[in-house]
């Protein structure tokens, strides 16, 4: 007897972590659209929650992103009333952004709803597990890239 399902390709770690990837990313596409955000756009706000009046370079770096990539979604949040931008008094050439009060209000929301994924994501890990996924997965990310995206505190301080 011959099946009729497609034969499976084995599942490496690659391609489970790039399904789990995909899987977390339409869930924050989901989340986001509902606010009238980009995928970008959320992660900007999150950042500038943390790191207000930093540097346009220093979102591309935190980003993993090409300085016309970045330009084009802070131009985009600044048209949107989300963001703030000037240029530096020691160096006119060098943009700082902030959260506007508008940004501000929707970063709250955009971090509701990574809450939310967020706590879907972990469902059913014990601390125990969490702290050896975060451990794991810095380690597979170091591997790949080599540097984490600005300072990391310690597992121990992310997951108590």
């Amino acid at each position: 007897m011959t099946s009729t399902s497609p034969e499976f390709e084995v599942l490496t770690l690659t391609i489970l972590m790039q399904h789990a990837g995909k899987l977390l990313d339409d869930r924050l596409r989901e989340g986001f659209d509902g606010l009238g955000l980009r995928r970008s756009q959320g992660r900007v706000l999150h950042l500038l929650e943390s790191a207000n009046g930093v540097e346009q370079r220093w979102l591309a770096e935190m980003m993993k992103v090409s300085a016309p990539t970045i330009s084009g979604i802070v131009k985009r949040m600044e048209a949107d009333g989300l963001i703030e931008r000037w240029s530096d008094a020691a160096d006119e050439r060098v943009s700082r952004i902030r959260l506007s009060r508008k940004g501000r209000a929707k970063a709250r929301a955009a971090r509701a709803i990574v809450d939310e994924v967020e706590d879907a994501l972990i469902a059913g890990l014990t601390r125990s597990e969490l702290r050896k996924a975060h451990q794991l997965l810095r380690q597979l990310r170091n591997n790949l890239d080599g540097n984490p995206p600005g300072p990391e505190p310690p597992v121990d301080e992310i997951v108590p």
